[in-house]
C-alpha cells in the first residue's frame, strides 16, 4: 500500500467479469472511488486486471476477491457477503430466492396468540466448545436432553452464537444472539433463539471460562458437562417459520424466539469475537423479509 497527498491506494486482484458486481457496491457505499482499472502483464490470462482503488474510508482491509479460506461471509459490501449469498452456489440458491428466510423483525403487537406447545426438558451432557470459522459453537456429545414442539421431540446439538444479535423486536437490534440447534428422527431442525443486551455477565457463558475461549480450536475444547436449561428458560416465546441464517439457508426450521433478554458483559463479546477472522467478528445476517408468515406468541406454563 503507498500513499499520496489527496489519500490512501492500494492496488485489489480482481477479475474483468467481477467489475460490473463489484464496482458499483463499492461506490455505492461510498468506500472506495475506482481511479483506474489496469491489465495484468501480456503473459497473464486476459480475463485478469488490477483495480487501482483509492480508499476513502479507513474501513476497508481486505481483498475483494480472496474466496480461498470461506465460501461466504459477513460483510455487506464483499462479494461474498450476505447480499450475494444466493449466487454463490447452486446450494445456496433459497439464500436469495427462498419466502421463508430468517431472520425477521418480530412486532410482539401483532404476533397472534397459540397455545404453548414448547416442552422444554434440558439436562447435562458431555460438550466442547468450537471455532467454526464464522461462529463460535458448542456442541454436545450424549443425550443433553431437548425441545418437544408441535408434538415432535427435538434432541439438542448444538448452540452459537452471532454478534450482534440476528431477530429484532420492533425493529431493535440487540448485541448477541444465541440460537440452539435441535433435531428430531426426521432431521427436522427447531431453534430457539435467545438476545442479549450489554449488562452483567451471562452465567452460561461464565461456566465455559474464559481460558476455554483462549484455548478454542476447530478440533474442539472439552468443556465437562453443560446444561442448557437456564438460558433458554422466558416467560414468553415467539414462534415462525423460518430458515438457517447462514448458507445453504434452508427452510423448514420451527423458530422458537425468546421474549426476554438476556445480559451479557462486554468482555464476554470480546472472548467470542476474539478467535474469529475479522469477516466474522460481528456475524449476523440481515433481517429478512416475512413475506405473509404469521408470527405467534404463547406464554411459558411451565
Amino acid at each position: 500500500m503507498s500513499r499520496d497527498h489527496s489519500g490512501w491506494f492500494v492496488k485489489y486482484k480482481v477479475e474483468i467479469h467481477d467489475l460490473p458486481d463489484v464496482c458499483p457496491q463499492m461506490i455505492h457505499n461510498n468506500q472506495f472511488e475506482v481511479i483506474d482499472v489496469v491489465r495484468g502483464e501480456e503473459e497473464e490470462e486476459e480475463e485478469d486486471a488490477f483495480m487501482v482503488l483509492k480508499i476513502k474510508k479507513k474501513i476497508i482491509r481486505y481483498n475483494i476477491l480472496d474466496k480461498s479460506d470461506h465460501e461466504f461471509n459477513h460483510d455487506d459490501v464483499s462479494p461474498i457477503g450476505p447480499k450475494k449469498w444466493g449466487s454463490l452456489n447452486a446450494g445456496f440458491k433459497v439464500c436469495s430466492d427462498g419466502e421463508s428466510q430468517s431472520p425477521v423483525d418480530i412486532e410482539a403487537k401483532k404476533a397472534k396468540d397459540q397455545h404453548n406447545d414448547l416442552k422444554r426438558s434440558y439436562k447435562e451432557a458431555p460438550a466442547k466448545l468450537f471455532n467454526k470459522g464464522h461462529h463460535i459453537a458448542v456442541e454436545w456429545d450424549g443425550d443433553a436432553g431437548g425441545i418437544e414442539v408441535n408434538g415432535s421431540t427435538h434432541k439438542l446439538v448444538q448452540c452459537h452464537w452471532h454478534i450482534p444479535g440476528e431477530h429484532t423486536f420492533d425493529g431493535k437490534r440487540y448485541d448477541a444472539e444465541i440460537h440452539f440447534v435441535h433435531k428430531n428422527d426426521k432431521d427436522q431442525l427447531a431453534v430457539v433463539g435467545v438476545l442479549y443486551a450489554i449488562g452483567e455477565p451471562d452465567p452460561f457463558i461464565e461456566k465455559l471460562s474464559e481460558s476455554k475461549f483462549k484455548e478454542i480450536s476447530a478440533k474442539g475444547t472439552d468443556l465437562g458437562k453443560v446444561s442448557a436449561s437456564s438460558i433458554t428458560s422466558s416467560k414468553k416465546y415467539f414462534r415462525y417459520g423460518g430458515s438457517l441464517t447462514t448458507p445453504p439457508c434452508a427452510e423448514g426450521v420451527t423458530w422458537t424466539v425468546a421474549e426476554t433478554v438476556k445480559s451479557i458483559s462486554k468482555e464476554q463479546i470480546e472472548s467470542l469475537k476474539g478467535p474469529l477472522e475479522a469477516e466474522f467478528k460481528e456475524n449476523a445476517r440481515p433481517v429478512q423479509q416475512l413475506s405473509g408468515r404469521t408470527v405467534t406468541q404463547f406464554e411459558d406454563k411451565e
